[in-house]
């Protein structure tokens, strides 16, 4: 390989990573150095900087890419102010465009979750969350469009613990051609389950949770959230349609409108509890490539809180310890909302 060449294939890792496979661990791993780079503006002591470095902050459009969307009620032009939520490129990419193989190409954009400076996503009331939901669904179905096959990971890490380095509330669509090992394992499961039962395992597990509501935090009309019962994390919780929906993009928007107030019910209760607790939220749906009929499967919303730290067995033996019982989590994130 030339001198050239090796140049040309370290600036398109740099701009989007590099999809490599370990043989022996079965294990799917992106190598991208310019996550490195990254500001970190939660490492910095005294908190935020102040609002002219702000990248997300309505007036510093300019601090980021181009819009590839955006709720702009006023019919104000792109890159501009006027805009309620705002969706660009990520400046430090996972993956992108051009990738140093075809596995590694895909997409990593930024979600703008309100043009003011907050911190706590349970701070916006339902309005602002509902257009947030708006956006992932439409962003899924742009990539779904243009990209035919792979994967659209949505996800949101708040909070330092979490993997935040930002602290004005956003969120995350990472695109890959390839679906995620762990994906595929748990869409596997899916699939046979409908074989021998001719029901979604998704729909089965709400069912029994709501069956015995040991575990059940909250119910609204089209959503239920629980506690699961092998809950790998203190107080992880999964937000499920009691109606079987396969893909945000072809949900109603009366149960997005629901999923927001739901998603808002246990976020605060979670902070009730637990103040100011960091956590991950990650959307789990289809993958491009699977057809919009299947009776396998639903989507659904995890929330993981960051209270407990990985050790050795974890890493190495692949399973997780719950300090807390998914029972009492589910207890005292019920009492919180029945408190408020």
């Amino acid at each position: 390989m030339s001198g050239e060449e090796r140049d040309g294939r370290r600036s398109s890792i740099r701009k989007g990573g590099e999809c490599r496979f370990d043989e022996l661990t079965g294990e799917t791993v992106l190598v991208s150095p310019s996550r490195s780079e990254r500001p970190n503006a939660l490492a910095t002591p005294g908190g935020p900087v102040g609002a002219e470095i702000d990248p997300f902050l309505e007036g510093n459009e300019e601090q980021t890419p181009p819009e590839t969307f955006a709720i702009r009620p006023d019919g104000s032009p792109p890159n501009g102010p006027g805009w309620l939520v705002r969706v660009v490129p990520n400046q430090y990419p996972v993956v992108g465009p051009d990738a140093a193989n075809d596995e590694s190409v895909g997409r990593h954009e930024v979600v703008v979750e309100c043009p003011h400076f907050e911190r706590r996503f349970t701070a916006l009331d339902a309005t602002q969350v509902r257009r947030v939901l708006e956006a992932y669904r439409s962003r899924l179905a742009a990539f779904r469009g243009e990209c035919g096959r792979g994967y659209g990971l949505v996800f949101k890490n708040s909070g330092p613990l979490a993997g935040a380095t930002v602290e004005h509330v956003h969120s995350q669509v990472l695109v890959t051609r390839f679906v995620p090992r762990r994906v595929q394992a748990a869409l596997a499961t899916a699939r046979e389950y409908f074989d021998e039962h001719g029901r979604d395992l998704g729909g089965a597990c709400l069912e029994r949770e709501l069956r015995s509501a040991e575990r059940v935090v909250v119910t609204s009309e089209a959503w239920a959230a629980y506690c699961p019962a092998a809950g790998r994390f203190p107080f992880e919780c999964r937000l499920v349609p009691r109606e079987r929906h396969v893909r945000p993009e072809s949900t109603p928007d009366v149960v997005l409108d629901d999923l927001a107030e739901t998603l808002l019910r246990v976020l605060r209760a979670l902070e009730a509890v637990h103040d100011r607790v960091d956590y991950n939220l990650v959307l789990h749906t289809l993958p491009f490539e699977e057809p919009d009929d299947v009776q396998w499967f639903r989507w659904w919303i995890e929330v993981i809180p960051r209270l407990a730290s990985l050790g050795g067995f974890e890493f190495g033996g692949g399973t997780y310890i719950n300090p807390v019982s998914p029972t009492r989590a589910a207890e005292a994130l019920r009492d919180a909302i029945a408190s408020r």
